[in-house]
């Protein structure tokens, strides 16, 4: 059967934050993040800060439950303008997190490539 690539939810940060939403407020994490081959995360065309991918363990986070993803040790970050494609992780939820205020909303859109037959 042939992979299918569906939109997960857009997570924003709005003017003056550091972090968008948690996944999990604007999509399907459980469904999302447990079936998904690939993740890709779209930028916006400007970024104040160094964003981040930031992941956690359990569903509904507090603020202290987060942590940034990495692989071998390097963060994930998601560069202005790119589309970044972000390994898949054993987590609970996701947002994106900023190291500085945004000046102005942020935007960025998650897509998730999954095989229907697993």
């Amino acid at each position: 059967m042939a992979r299918h690539v569906a939109i997960v939810g857009t997570l924003t940060i709005a003017s003056g934050q550091t972090d968008s939403p948690a996944l999990s407020t604007v999509a399907k994490p459980k469904i999302a993040l447990g079936v998904a081959i690939d993740l890709v995360i779209y930028a916006p065309s400007a970024l104040t800060g160094t964003v981040s991918v930031q992941v956690s363990p359990i569903e509904e986070p507090d603020s202290a439950d987060w942590r940034t993803a990495s692989v071998a040790g390097t963060p994930v970050t998601i560069a202005a303008g790119a589309a970044e494609v972000v390994p898949v992780v054993a987590a609970r939820d996701l947002r994106i997190h900023s190291s500085g205020a945004e000046g102005a909303d942020r935007s960025f859109i998650v897509l998730a490539q999954y095989d229907p037959a697993l």
